[in-house]
């Protein structure tokens, strides 16, 4: 895991969490499973995420083939404020309820079906999963169901 504070020279500041190790680590079984827990780990998040909207600090969160990343961008003064707390709730020992798994699940399934990402790309993960069977980091249907 990497921890990075971004400083700018304007007023802007942010904060990235990235977990090294991502969809090109996982057997064909398991394919998805990097994106998922991203969608479970943003569910748990949600209260703080709403209480730093208040503040207008942005939140992201992304899985590609190499890490996770979730980030906060903002006025460095409310980042400031946020970071470690940020930080405690991404590091900490998380469990998931049924449900929580059960509602993620079926939106990273229908991010799957919709290919959820930018139309340019699409083309070329229906080539790469055609003739390569490489699905993204999303994964594939099967295996995340």
């Amino acid at each position: 895991m990497i921890k990075h504070t971004l400083y700018s020279p304007t007023e802007m500041s942010g904060l990235y969490v990235v977990y090294k190790g991502s969809a090109a680590a996982e057997e064909n079984s398991i394919k998805g499973a990097s994106h998922l827990l991203e969608h479970l780990i943003c569910r748990q998040l949600k209260s703080l995420i709403r209480e730093m909207t208040q503040y207008a600090i942005n939140f992201g969160a992304t899985t590609s083939d190499d890490f996770v990343c979730f980030c906060i961008l903002g006025l460095e003064e409310y980042v400031q404020q946020y970071e470690c707390r940020f930080y405690d709730e991404l590091t900490r020992h998380m469990i998931f309820s049924q449900d929580d798994f059960d509602a993620e699940k079926n939106i990273v399934l229908r991010e799957i079906h919709t290919k959820h990402i930018h139309p340019a790309l699409q083309s070329i993960y229906q080539v790469l999963d055609h003739c390569m069977n490489y699905s993204g980091p999303a994964g594939t249907v099967s295996s995340v169901q």
